[in-house]
């Protein structure tokens, strides 16, 4: 009897080997691939405060090759990097 419930226990408890395809990004799609790449580096121009949030902050980076700045959000205990790198223009 007791070989009848381990076994019964084994055969219910068994393995799945069934594989589910997941739905989640990888980044390695044809908007994340090479679309992504960021290679020029921006230094830290300024923080502010931000207009949009309560609380949070806005990093303002200084792109070296537009008029245009890059900005990101960033919350209030969080601190800006001193250089990140900035999209391609």
């Amino acid at each position: 009897m007791k070989y009848v419930f381990i076994l019964l226990i084994l055969t219910l408890a068994g393995c799945n080997t069934e594989t589910h395809e997941s739905n989640i990004p990888t980044g390695k799609g044809k908007v994340h691939g090479e679309l992504n790449k960021r290679e020029t580096p921006c230094r830290l121009r300024t923080v502010e405060k931000s207009t949009d949030l309560e609380n949070h902050w806005v990093c303002v980076y200084d792109h070296p090759k537009s008029e245009i700045d890059d900005r990101v959000t960033i919350c209030y205990e969080c601190k800006c990097p001193k250089k990140v790198y900035c999209d391609l223009r």
